[in-house]
């Protein structure tokens, strides 16, 4: 599992949504063949909608890169080693796109009760303008769309959803940037970007367990040979190298914000299983400020670089609080059900 490559995955998912969605002829299929993955406020999103973004997620990403890995793989554990590294990977992304769409849902609801819904004719509007884009510039989108009979109702509900998403965005940064406000330590000991090295299990038990070995003495990098299960760090002690703080997964900002060189995170959980966190070296704002040759574009571009990483906190707190309002049921764990089985 490449945490360092997926951290970035949140971001190019809310661009699938412009291309699915529940259809009303999904809905007639049988339970059995189409179960349900969730439920939000009664309304129903089905196994077919998360394997639909899922291979939209991959033709947008470009390729089926994985699954060529293993066909060249030069001996059997190691196709062994890749095939489960794919149905992880694959795991936490179908496990983004059923949040994402569950985050949709509720928006939806939310500015259904402010009369703020996007009509049918502005979702008509916005359908012909992007369809007219990808016949001119994307005819291989038009293909696939045929090749996986993405219809109409599919593509609509898609672009409404991320509407709704991006509507909020929209308007929590309209309100929020009134409000933001940095002490001058604050900001002087904001990290702009850090190295960092992880360890990653799968059970709070095995993180536990880690945790207090560490505390006990216990070597870092040790317990990351002996536990990690990430692929792409664990031959280099964790290390994921030098990342802005606004590319790595939100639960990892929090973790270490407040951290110094060398100190390590307590364990905490994220999409990609449950996590420690060592900070190897950061650069604050203070530490660029000592650079003689900065412009006053430069700090202008830092300032506006955290305000970005605090809304994005901003933004997960407002959701989590509306997702806490209405009634949310998730019917499928897709790593329990897609990796270990």
């Amino acid at each position: 599992m490449n945490i360092k490559k997926l951290a970035l995955v949140w971001i190019s998912l809310t661009l699938v949504f412009l291309l699915g969605a529940c259809s009303e002829e999904e809905k007639k299929e049988v339970k059995n063949t189409n179960p349900v993955v969730a439920v939000v406020n009664g309304i129903e999103i089905k196994q077919d909608f998360i394997d639909k973004t899922y291979d939209t997620w991959l033709f947008m990403k470009g390729s089926y890169e994985q699954n060529d890995k293993v066909d060249v793989a030069s001996d059997e554990q190691e196709k062994e080693e890749l095939f489960h590294y794919g149905r992880r990977e694959s795991a936490i992304i179908k496990t983004n796109l059923l949040q994402l769409k569950i985050n949709g849902i509720v928006l939806e609801e939310y500015y259904k009760s402010l009369n703020q819904t996007i009509s049918d004719k502005e979702l008509e509007e916005k359908y012909v303008q992007m369809m007219d884009i990808m016949k001119e510039k994307k005819p291989e989108v038009m293909d696939f769309y045929s090749e996986k009979k993405i219809d109409k109702d599919f593509i609509k509900n898609g672009i409404k959803t991320n509407f709704y998403i991006t509507k909020f965005m929209e308007d929590l940064d309209e309100k929020y940037r009134e409000e933001y406000k940095l002490s001058e330590s604050e900001y002087k000991n904001s990290k702009l970007n850090v190295n960092i090295a992880v360890i990653l299990v799968q059970d709070k038990k095995t993180i536990d367990e880690v945790y207090k070995k560490i505390q006990d003495g216990a070597k870092f990098e040790d317990m990351v040979k002996e536990y990690s299960i990430d692929e792409s760090s664990k031959s280099n002690e964790g290390k994921l190298g030098t990342l802005k703080m606004d590319e790595i997964p939100l639960e990892f900002s929090l973790a270490i914000e407040n951290l110094k060189k060398d100190q390590i995170s307590k364990p905490f959980k994220s999409l990609f299983g449950y996590n420690i966190v060592k900070v190897i070296d950061y650069r604050t704002v203070e530490d660029m400020l000592k650079d003689e040759n900065l412009t006053e574009g430069e700090e202008a571009s830092a300032k506006s670089f955290l305000y970005d990483c605090s809304l994005r906190i901003k933004l997960q707190e407002e959701l989590d609080k509306l997702t806490e309002k209405a009634e949310v049921k998730i019917l499928k764990d897709f790593y329990k059900e897609d990796v270990e089985k």
